[in-house]
């Protein structure tokens, strides 16, 4: 029965990422936006951008199995910021150093720069947010139909109904339309391009929902 269940909640996955395709795309676009932020602030010479839109990058990507190790330069008792080549002989400021606070202070086009700065992170930061917030509804959504279709009849029935009507539809239409069968191909390739997204959307409700299934109890 457990094995059942680990299978019921995989196909109920499934069956909510074909209803929601619009998020993985809407988690790609944002993931792209903050991923090539981040890059071309590195390429600026900007790391505080870099940072801060790093961290928007990896609220939307779960982290990997084995992150790759990274350690900082010390040595004596110093710590030092590796720059690339480019940067060689480019003077450095910290925020909230005083050199860097006289720089911003006396320079009003940096001033406008900096302001627009924020309201452009500021905006990045609020799509993040939605897509984050739309991921825990999906999540929320899976766990709550695969409980019900789990531990009652009519709930077995709807989603073994539902799954069938998607399937017979499918058919009908490829039988009944073959006019339809080229744009339904067209659809696939224009999905395509989000199929990163998608398998890591789905990876992550995949492992939300077997840890509420190894839960005591969540085994029906």
């Amino acid at each position: 029965m457990a094995k059942g269940f680990r299978y019921l909640l995989i196909a109920s996955v499934c069956a909510l990422a074909c209803s929601c395709a619009s998020l993985p795309r809407r988690q790609s676009a944002a993931m792209s936006k903050a991923f090539y932020a981040e890059q071309d602030a590195l390429k600026a010479g900007r790391i505080d951008l870099a940072a801060k839109y790093g961290e928007q990058a990896a609220r939307l990507m779960p982290p990997p199995a084995k992150r790759q190790p990274i350690k900082p330069v010390e040595s004596g008792g110093t710590r030092y910021v590796i720059l690339p080549p480019a940067f060689n002989g480019t003077p450095a400021l910290a925020i909230g150093s005083p050199a860097f606070t006289t720089l911003a202070s006396a320079d009003k086009p940096l001033q406008r720069q900096f302001s627009a700065e924020d309201k452009a992170f500021e905006k990045t930061t609020a799509e993040t947010d939605k897509v984050v917030s739309a991921e825990a509804k999906a999540v929320e959504k899976a766990e709550t139909q695969a409980l019900f279709a789990s531990h009652t009849f009519r709930g077995r029935v709807k989603f073994y109904g539902s799954l069938a009507l998607l399937v017979a539809g499918l058919i009908a239409l490829c039988i009944f339309f073959p006019a339809a069968v080229p744009v339904l191909v067209a659809i696939c390739r224009a999905l395509t391009g989000a199929l990163s997204a998608v398998v890591s959307f789905m990876g992550a409700i995949i492992r939300r929902l077997i840890a509420l299934w190894k839960k005591p109890g969540g085994t029906p």
